[in-house]
């Protein structure tokens, strides 16, 4: 898509950023390392600050013809990390679905408005 943008506007009107302020996220993932608190295979979904300005690095890479292995690597690399978060079982759970769906089937029955139970309260009631 970057290459997309380059090639209707040219190289000088696109810019690559995050898409977002950077102030309220916390700074380094990588000074994270208790495992207990984040296991390595979700701390991989997560980018701070820092990855996140390295990611667009990458992007900016990526766009031109600065690519080479590593940034290749770093971008195979995410889209393994996307699709193991499409597919974990610690965020997937099949229980978790079933409730849900569970749910879903009860909102088709859910009550009535309420001008509509007062009516049928007040006639029940005889009030």
């Amino acid at each position: 898509m970057i290459n997309n943008a380059i090639a209707k506007l040219g190289e000088e009107r696109v810019m690559i950023a995050p898409s977002c302020s950077l102030l309220h996220v916390p700074c380094d993932l990588d000074l994270e390392t208790n495992e207990k608190v984040l296991s390595p295979q979700i701390k991989q979904w997560f980018a701070f600050a820092k990855q996140k300005i390295k990611e667009v690095v990458v992007l900016k890479q990526l766009s031109g013809s600065k690519g080479n292995e590593s940034t290749e690597l770093l971008y195979k690399n995410n889209q393994k990390a996307i699709k193991s978060r499409k597919t974990s079982t610690l965020i997937h759970i099949d229980a978790v679905r079933d409730r849900l769906n569970l749910m879903e089937h009860y909102e088709e029955m859910k009550r009535k408005p309420f001008p509509s139970r007062k009516k049928k309260q007040q006639k029940y009631i005889d009030l």
